[in-house]
């Protein structure tokens, strides 16, 4: 019988293994997160496990609470792996990919869990093709890059689920590249890696995105080696956090690093300790980063495995913040939450009793004025210090 995740002790900066995936292995599927669970679903079956090109398009629902996947509607479009997916609201949009007839899919679907039905949505604006980056911020989806055939992109797009609709956005500035990174902190998307597909060759370089005024701007280097972000990448709080798959000498990795938003800066944390996989499903619940199945560097078949990662501030993410010196007021709360006592430019964020965090903003100032209305009565954290909203 599986235990509850509870049961585990969770040492800050370490892995445990979880529940395995709930159904047949594959590579290249889709992974996310909503409300306090996990998705991973569609993808590709390798050949020895199952022989010939197979594509599976079901879809699986991992509860963190009692370590069990559940299986939810299937996907009805075509099946396919290299699938790119957001997540608005409570909902999630998945689309493109390739599959054994097509190399650049280009059909869109919504997916409400609370309904466990799937709606076809406006096709995507760019054109078919798959490995697309793809993220959501402020209310709207954004899909970009990718490749088809030999031809590798470095536009990006922009949806509006309000009106069903894709507008063209300012391209990527670098090169077009495959296999990069994403974090998703503070508003802006943190975008960098990846494989140069027509020199061969691995990059270090590392950008961000800012969709409130269609800018991107240059970053510092990663630190370690230039990497084929092959592996995972995930953001829990203000930080994000790599899995390197391998570096410019061809040498697969177990490496594992944190990236900081606040100083630009990098710092190795605790190796993942499970097989360095291939076309992996990842994702975050709270403040829990969640990684899994896909195919290890050393042999040719796709596991199950799935692994828990809990970063050094269990409760935030957050490292270096003496919560215990803030002032928040007052408290209970109905409509605005006082933060006083801050350092300039700290994180605050807000979650419920669960780890799942419901407000990230920043304090440009000591002092902070949090709109809390839309929070449903409870108890809460904020930046690990617990407040009763009425």
């Amino acid at each position: 019988m599986l235990s509850p995740i509870s049961a585990h002790p969770q040492v800050p900066n370490s892995w445990i293994r979880v529940a395995d995936f709930g159904s047949t292995p594959r590579v290249g599927g889709v992974s996310f997160n909503i409300d306090s669970f996990g998705y991973v679903g569609l993808g590709k079956y390798d050949s020895i496990t199952i022989a010939g090109d197979q594509y599976p398009t079901d879809i699986w629902q991992y509860n963190p609470y009692t370590n069990i996947w559940t299986q939810k509607d299937s996907f009805p479009g075509l099946c396919r792996a290299g699938a790119a997916n957001f997540v608005i609201g409570s909902k999630v949009y998945v689309g493109l990919g390739y599959n054994a007839v097509s190399q650049g899919l280009n059909d869109f679907w919504q997916f409400d869990p609370s309904a466990n039905t799937w709606t076809q949505k406006a096709d995507f604006g760019g054109g078919g093709r798959y490995g697309c980056l793809a993220f959501s911020m402020g209310g709207k989806g954004y899909i970009g890059m990718g490749y088809v055939g030999t031809s590798y992109k470095k536009d990006l797009w922009e949806y509006d689920p309000s009106t069903d609709a894709w507008t063209q956005k300012n391209d990527f500035p670098d090169s077009g590249v495959q296999e990069s990174a994403l974090f998703n902190i503070g508003g802006k998307e943190y975008i960098g890696f990846g494989y140069l597909p027509n020199s061969g060759t691995s990059i270090n370089d590392f950008w961000q995105y800012d969709p409130s005024s269609d800018t991107w701007t240059q970053l510092s280097h990663f630190s370690g080696k230039s990497v084929y972000a092959g592996g995972f990448a995930f953001t829990i709080g203000y930080k994000g956090y790599l899995n390197v798959l391998y570096d410019t000498s061809g040498i697969y990795s177990d490496y594992f690093w944190e990236y900081n938003a606040i100083s630009d800066s990098w710092i190795q944390k605790d190796s993942f300790i499970g097989e360095n996989i291939i076309g992996d499903a990842f994702f975050t619940i709270g403040n829990k980063g969640y990684a899994g199945i896909g195919t290890p560097s050393n042999i040719a078949h796709c596991v199950k495995n799935f692994w828990m990662y809990t970063p050094d501030s269990i409760s935030t993410g957050i490292r270096g913040i003496d919560e215990t010196s803030i002032n928040i007021y007052p408290d209970p709360v109905t409509d605005r939450l006082i933060i006083d006592n801050l350092s300039p430019h700290t994180p605050i964020i807000i979650t419920d009793m669960l780890g799942q965090v419901m407000i990230k903003q920043i304090a440009e100032t000591s002092k902070k004025s949090i709109d809390v209305s839309s929070l449903p009565p409870g108890v809460y954290c904020v930046n690990n210090r617990k407040f009763v909203k009425e």
